[in-house]
């Protein structure tokens, strides 16, 4: 798969209209719009993650593959049914 980088002015209408370069060939593609404005995360979502940094030990050097996957099948165990 291959990616043809192109920068546009989204206008207010929000309707683009591109022309591609004529090495890609014609046929079914996908378009994927990336914005450099970063949409801000909800207060609710904010707070979500706040609170699991906060109950999230400090990484600790050194741990095993063990180790590591405890803690992740604890966490998991955690979140409950709808999670």
């Amino acid at each position: 798969m291959n990616a043809v980088k192109l920068h546009v002015v989204v206008p207010e209408n929000r309707e683009l209209k591109i022309t591609l370069p004529s090495e890609v060939p014609p046929g079914a593609v996908e378009v994927i719009v990336l914005s450099e404005i970063a949409a801000e995360p909800s207060s609710g979502s904010w707070k979500r993650i706040q609170q699991f940094l906060n109950r999230t030990p400090p990484a600790r050097p050194g741990r095993t593959k063990e180790e590591i996957d405890r803690d992740l099948e604890e966490e998991r165990a955690s979140w409950g049914d709808n999670g």
